[in-house]
């Protein structure tokens, strides 16, 4: 048997699927890594986690997402509830904090020069 006809070529195809395989594995791995230490990280590490909201509002948009598409566009009356129950200052997406004042007060915005 010469060695130009060594690896069988059934034998090559067969270890490139375990590579790739492997490769589909190690992105698998890596996707699921990513996400759980970005949940981790709003959750808990996040700037604007002294603020209150919902859980799933903390860590992703999958909550203002279902009430503008499954409820038809409600985001905006859930805010004002999220704000009355929660308090004035509320989290509805994972950087978003909504303000609700009662009386309208001009933001002070410093020295206007």
């Amino acid at each position: 048997m010469s060695s130009a006809s060594w690896p069988h070529p059934f034998v090559a195809r067969s270890r490139r699927k375990k590579e790739l395989s492997e490769s589909k594995y190690l992105t698998i791995e890596l996707a699921a890594h990513y996400i759980i230490t970005l949940i981790a990280f709003r959750l808990f590490l996040h700037p604007l986690v002294s603020f209150p909201g919902p859980w799933l509002a903390l860590i992703s948009y999958l909550f203002d997402g279902y009430y503008d598409m499954v409820r038809g566009g409600h985001w905006a009356f859930k805010i004002r509830e999220l704000c009355k129950h929660d308090g004035n200052d509320t989290r509805g997406c994972a950087p978003q904090i909504f303000l609700h004042r009662k009386q309208r007060q001009p933001l002070s915005l410093g020295p206007v020069f």
